[in-house]
């Protein structure tokens, strides 16, 4: 699969099975480099993806396993949609606790 040959005095591996006939070993090894680089990005960003389901997953299923004992009122006050708290970090912790004991107390 290699042929290495000297040229110049720098050594030049020529490949042929990928056609990089004459480049030189640095310029593939980097290029060896940055195509591995790009498989471990896309493995850790399905990693991620997968590790966010797992964990949106669980949250609901514990939620629901907490809250099956309890009338229904509840339950789906709790998986109400202005319940999620998207708000700036800042204000945040002040505001959604305000706004849960609201929501506790009715």
């Amino acid at each position: 699969m290699f042929r290495s040959s000297k040229r110049d005095g720098a050594e030049f591996s020529s490949v042929y099975v990928r056609g990089l006939r004459g480049v030189p070993r640095e310029a593939r090894e980097m290029a060896e480099l940055s195509k591995r680089r790009k498989e471990i990005d896309q493995t850790k960003s399905t990693l991620a993806a997968s590790k966010r389901e797992a964990d949106d997953t669980r949250q609901t299923m514990a939620a629901e396993t907490k809250h099956c004992g309890r009338e229904t009122e509840k339950k789906r006050r709790q998986f109400t949609v202005w319940r999620v708290k998207i708000l700036p970090p800042k204000q945040s912790s002040r505001l959604t606790r305000r706004f849960n004991r609201l929501l506790r107390r009715h």
